[in-house]
């Protein structure tokens, strides 16, 4: 629940900055909006998973599992203070209200400095890192799970398809076949609650 929480109000995420920049709102406004629905969602999905956490592990938490995890990372990071710097930077960024784009790439720069400097990284290990994503040596499958991410170049299909939707779209609005659609489900909107239905059964259809 913590992670869905964070990808819908988090302005690091891809659809929560998309959201409002394509129809034309700020970004604080729009995860404002978004409170009123997601939150009441988090805390009771987080009441549920306590209850749940708490019964299916009970007395069967070794703390030796977390030594395991704290002494695997340890081997392959040099983990201190400093490495905390690229995640504190962009919080301080983004609560100046830097754009998140900017922000997002001065974090990027100062986490490869980091990595230079601190972790003993290449140049040219960290741009591979950046494109290809990162793959650890570690045997632990929890973390090796959270570990292996891909890069930049697990994005390309998705900047495919949002280019082609783009490129769609336009051919559809300057044909007038989007005016038409939005003229015949407009007729249908009467009151709050055929507005909703009209935006529940767009967003499924599209």
């Amino acid at each position: 629940c913590g992670a869905m929480f964070g990808d819908k109000l988090s302005p690091l995420s891809d659809t929560t900055n998309l959201a409002p920049a394509v129809a034309g709102a700020k970004l604080g406004d729009h995860v404002r909006s978004m409170l009123w629905t997601t939150l009441p969602t988090f805390l009771i999905s987080l009441v549920l998973f306590t209850i749940l956490g708490i019964q299916q592990t009970s007395g069967g938490y070794a703390a030796g599992d977390l030594n395991t995890y704290v002494t695997a990372l340890n081997s392959e990071f040099h983990l201190g203070f400093v490495t905390l710097i690229p995640a504190i930077f962009i919080i301080v960024l983004l609560l100046l209200k830097v754009n998140p784009v900017v922000a997002l790439g001065l974090s990027a720069m100062s986490a490869g400095a980091v990595s230079f400097f601190c972790q003993g990284a290449t140049l040219r290990s960290i741009i591979m890192v950046a494109y290809n994503g990162y793959t650890t040596g570690i045997e632990e499958g929890i973390l090796k799970t959270i570990l292996n991410r891909g890069g930049m170049n697990s994005m390309l299909q998705y900047v495919a398809i949002i280019s082609f939707a783009v490129g769609m779209g336009g051919m559809l609005d300057k044909l007038g076949v989007l005016d038409t659609i939005l003229e015949m489900i407009v007729k249908g909107i009467k009151n709050d609650g055929t507005l909703i239905l009209a935006t529940l059964l767009v967003g499924y259809v599209t």
